[in-house]
């Protein structure tokens, strides 16, 4: 690795050289020493904001622990926010890289999928508290930030989605399919920054491979490119609990509840921009006191709000299913019955999918947090010999949340329930095979899913 390679993943390791000044000397160009300078910025920031935070980072402590002066750091970045999306970009751009470049070493797509991601894990476990920064911190930044670590998703979206179209059968994908994967590794990636495990993920990349295979199926294309009835219209429904609060707020005794209720509904139809402690007492029936006793401010009771709605939908959705013995058919009238109830009401969709990480780093774990649940609740149900792993359940759940929030982001919440097939299917696929169909045949398609276990690339070439 090279020094201006070095600059993109730089932190723990760099702190034992890299912020070390150059020795002063004749044979130093004005390019070397920028880069030496920029080099110990990041790697400063990536230790500051791995041990504190990043919105406890400020241009003082960055420029001393980095050894620089504040016009040098002027000279290089107009922020500590523009730092950090130097690292976020650099950083994203080199793992779809190191992506590309074992793709193209190997001697086929798949040998080149295990091979590629086996590199970019590598990579990320060299660095853990780049990887903590890059995947968590970056959340508490601006908008900067995020359309640089949303740039680098969609980089490696594209890249995955190339992949899929050259494997061969059974082997295929879409570009919704390239983005759930995406999403299952950075899940796997968050999982182990945000619990200091990073070291393991090299050996949890073969796996991750395998529950790629699995899920980015021929046989899930086929749900995609169904011709199914408009699902414009009279579709989805409501969540019962939340029509009533605004008529009824005395109905709620206990008034926690009655203050994320109306948070909920508040949130539901501004976003947490329009939210303000005031607004949600008035509307709630709620004192200072009353508030302060349960909240430490609007964020945390927009966050409890958020959770309590994602836990009424899946509370409704496994009660819609309850009758049903079969645990994959329970499956998916589970998740038939969650998208029907984020297309019929947006504003809760958006909510749960869009604006919970509207509070930067605490939206992001509280969304993970969910997702860790959600996956756990998924190992738990299953039958024993079905159980998918932690590490199949994690990526399933956080590749359904992708491709669910983006439906949502671009306007086709209307659109979810078309989608409850290939949702089962990314959950059940990493089981073993399933003897009866997936859908009921009054669905608009007989397709009958078999969950396939995840091909070799041996098998895959013979």
């Amino acid at each position: 690795m090279t020094r201006s390679e070095g600059a993109a993943l730089a932190a723990s390791s760099a702190e034992k050289g890299a912020l070390k000044k150059l020795k002063p000397g004749p044979g130093l160009s004005r390019d070397a020493v920028a880069m030496d300078q920029k080099l110990r910025l990041r790697a400063a920031l990536s230790a500051l904001a791995a041990e504190s935070g990043y919105e406890a980072v400020t241009v003082r402590s960055l420029i001393r622990r980095a050894s620089v002066s504040t016009s040098t750091f002027y000279n290089h970045y107009d922020s500590v926010e523009d730092c950090l999306a130097s690292i976020v970009g650099v950083t994203t751009q080199m793992l779809v890289g190191e992506m590309r470049a074992g793709q193209q070493l190997a001697a086929d797509p798949l040998c080149g999928l295990r091979s590629g991601l086996r590199r970019l894990m590598e990579r990320v476990a060299e660095e853990p508290e780049t990887a903590q920064v890059v995947f968590i911190e970056a959340y508490g930044a601006g908008p900067r930030v995020r359309a640089e670590f949303e740039a680098g998703l969609t980089a490696l979206e594209t890249l995955f989605a190339e992949i899929f179209r050259l494997a061969p059968r059974p082997v295929a994908g879409t570009t919704h399919l390239a983005s759930g994967v995406v999403a299952g590794i950075v899940g796997t990636v968050r999982m182990t920054a945000r619990t200091g495990r990073a070291e393991e993920l090299p050996g949890l990349s073969d796996a991750l491979t395998d529950w790629m295979l699995s899920v980015a199926n021929e046989e899930v294309v086929a749900f995609f490119l169904l011709r199914s009835r408009s699902v414009d219209g009279g579709v989805g429904g409501r969540l019962p609990e939340m029509g009533a609060v605004s008529e009824l707020r005395e109905s709620v005794a206990d008034a926690s509840r009655r203050a994320i209720m109306t948070t909920a509904r508040l949130a539901a139809a501004n976003g947490l921009s329009g939210l303000t402690s005031a607004k949600i007492r008035k509307d709630a029936g709620l004192s200072r006191r009353e508030f302060a006793r349960y909240f430490s401010g609007v964020e945390d009771c927009f966050l409890d709000a958020v959770e309590s709605v994602a836990t009424m939908a899946a509370s409704a959705a496994e009660t819609s299913a309850a009758g049903v013995t079969n645990w994959e058919r329970r499956t998916y009238r589970a998740l038939s019955a969650l998208c029907l109830l984020a297309a019929g009401d947006r504003g809760l969709s958006r909510l749960v999918l869009l604006d919970v990480t509207a509070p930067g780093r605490a939206g992001l774990l509280r969304r993970e947090e969910m997702i860790d649940r959600a996956a756990a609740r998924l190992c738990d149900q299953a039958p024993p010999e079905r159980r998918p792993s932690e590490l199949a359940a994690e990526a399933s759940i956080s590749a359904i949340w992708r491709i669910a929030e983006t439906e949502v982001a671009a306007g086709r919440a209307k659109q979810l329930p078309r989608l409850a097939p290939v949702f089962a299917y990314l959950i059940l696929a990493t089981s073993r095979s399933i003897e009866q169909p997936l859908v009921p045949e009054t669905h608009e398609t007989t397709f009958a899913v078999k969950a396939v276990s995840a091909p070799t690339p041996e098998v895959q070439a013979a």
